[in-house]
């Protein structure tokens, strides 16, 4: 998860992707280049708590992660 208000490239984002985790973030930096969402990750807006949390609980399938990950 990675919920900054401003990033000018966002290096965790291209790690995260990169080693196959699913990733939960803002539009930041190269995330709109990178994630498809609700495809390969979600998008936020940080000031929803209760989405993030809806996402962190759908990554909670295997499938879903599995899935992800590979895209």
């Amino acid at each position: 998860m990675y919920t900054s208000f401003y990033e000018n490239f966002g290096q965790t984002i291209l790690e995260a992707g990169a080693t196959g985790l699913p990733i939960i973030t803002t539009k930041v930096g190269v995330a709109g280049q990178v994630i498809k969402h609700d495809e390969s990750g979600f998008f936020v807006d940080f000031k929803s708590p209760e989405k993030i949390a809806d996402y962190v609980m759908e990554l909670l399938s295997k499938a879903k992660r599995e899935s992800f990950g590979k895209k």
